[in-house]
């Protein structure tokens, strides 16, 4: 029997609805991102101070922005800054983040600033027998400079980017390291592109001079490091588990400097890098067969804490030495080797001319020489290859989405290496048949 009936035709007061609406309302509400500026900071007056705001964290969807406000005046974008006070007081530092739903939340770090000097620790004596060049201001200064990556692909530089480079010191110190003797970029930095307080060329060729407290330092005290081109080889002989490697990754992710190479520069910017024992491998070599002896050189270990650089293996001169089939070669190995997955497996290739400039927040501009048709390419894997193994050619269906991009003077083109995408370019699909490349988007001049 039946002691319960249901009612019928139902008919609910006004109040229980507005209730039932409020309620609604609250348990599906999108709730507002957390903002964390991080702790409070004691500093001196001109001493770069870092701000992370990499505790903040979006409840619900992604953090799309980070904006900084210092309290003296000045502003910054980015998940991590850099920002000088110059005058003594309290500042505070109130960052403001968005997240993908439109929410934003603020959070406010106090800076506490007191008397202090305008340099940077002196490095003391060269080590002898090791080549060092100097031009400008010898002494160290300290500036506000902003936290950046370029990637160069070769040939002559690109000065549109490398302008884009020496702005973000600020007026700092340009630090060039390479291991052969040419003093190139002297004149060519101090002078022709400028902006810079002073360029010093280091000469790494030995391990001792890798470890030496004066490498060190000078590495250390840039606004900005450049990486020049030369034998990606001798860098990983020479640098690997020394204190340039350390000064480099201290100098980007706790000074949050300017970073930037071209050709053997580029190679070792990357999470993985081709570093080759001897004879770079062809793309003709590496499609009919990825375990060819010359692949065999993938290092995972050499200077992996660039920012927004994780998956990404680095190719330079790609159009003009049709580098395009061996990169996808690369990547393909990547997964198979257990180096990457497909989600996380990218390459940036570069044509020689061509540079992807990248700020902090991983928005980059791409510039290329006036009246050259040069591209950079931006790879994503889109599934496991079908046949990747040693002595049979590459065989990889729905292989790699590329995102095709041409440089200008202007910088106008652009990507942004977080959500992968981009504007002024065009999306390709490359694939791979039995050795074959089944779409050559490289446009060699």
């Amino acid at each position: 029997m039946n002691k319960i009936k249901k009612a019928k035709n139902a008919v609910f007061s006004p109040l229980f609805l507005a209730g039932l609406l409020i309620l609604t309302a609250v348990l599906f509400a999108v709730p507002p991102p957390v903002a964390d500026a991080g702790p409070d900071q004691t500093v001196n007056v001109d001493e770069v101070v870092t701000f992370d705001g990499s505790g903040s964290y979006a409840k619900k969807g992604t953090i799309v922005s980070y904006e900084w406000n210092f309290g003296d005046g000045n502003t910054a974008s980015g998940m991590i800054v850099t920002h000088a006070y110059t005058s003594e007081g309290t500042y505070s530092a109130v960052l403001t983040v968005t997240d993908s739903n439109g929410g934003t939340d603020d959070d406010t770090a106090v800076i506490t600033v007191g008397s202090g000097g305008g340099t940077e620790p002196d490095p003391g004596s060269v080590p002898k027998g090791m080549r060092v060049y100097v031009t400008g201001n010898p002494d160290w200064v300290v500036t506000s400079h902003q936290a950046g990556t370029v990637h160069m692909g070769g040939g002559p530089e690109c000065d549109e980017a490398m302008a884009w480079l020496t702005a973000r010191t600020n007026g700092g110190d340009f630090v060039v390291i390479r291991t052969d003797r040419s003093d190139g970029y002297q004149d060519y930095i101090y002078n022709q592109i400028g902006g810079v307080d002073s360029v010093h060329t280091l000469v790494i060729n030995k391990v001792d001079f890798a470890n030496a407290t004066y490498t060190e330092q000078v590495i250390k005290n840039a606004e900005a490091l450049w990486i020049a081109g030369g034998d990606q080889k001798d860098y990983y002989d020479f640098w690997n588990d020394t204190k340039v490697e350390s000064a480099i990754d201290y100098l980007v992710n706790v000074k949050n400097a300017a970073v930037g190479g071209t050709s053997a520069g580029l190679a070792i910017l990357g999470q993985i890098d081709y570093i080759p024992e001897s004879y770079g491998v062809y793309s003709s070599e590496a499609l009919s067969d990825p375990y060819h002896e010359y692949m065999n050189y993938r290092k995972t270990d050499f200077i992996t804490q660039i920012p927004f650089t994780s998956g990404i293996i680095t190719d330079s001169h790609l159009s003009e030495r049709d580098r395009l089939g061996r990169t996808i070669t690369f990547m393909a190995r990547n997964i198979v080797d257990g180096f990457t997955t497909v989600n996380t497996t990218k390459a940036i290739g570069c044509d020689e001319g061509a540079a992807v400039c990248v700020d902090g927040n991983g928005q980059a501009k791409i510039f290329g020489w006036e009246g050259y048709t040069d591209y950079v390419f931006f790879l994503k894997a889109d599934t496991t290859p079908d046949v990747c193994q040693s002595g049979t050619p590459l065989h990889w269906t729905d292989a790699v989405t590329v995102y095709k991009v041409r440089g200008f003077p202007d910088g106008s083109n652009t990507f942004n290496l977080v959500n992968w995408n981009g504007t002024g370019g065009t999306w390709e699909s490359v694939n791979v048949n039995n050795g074959a490349i089944d779409n050559d988007i490289q446009e060699p001049d």
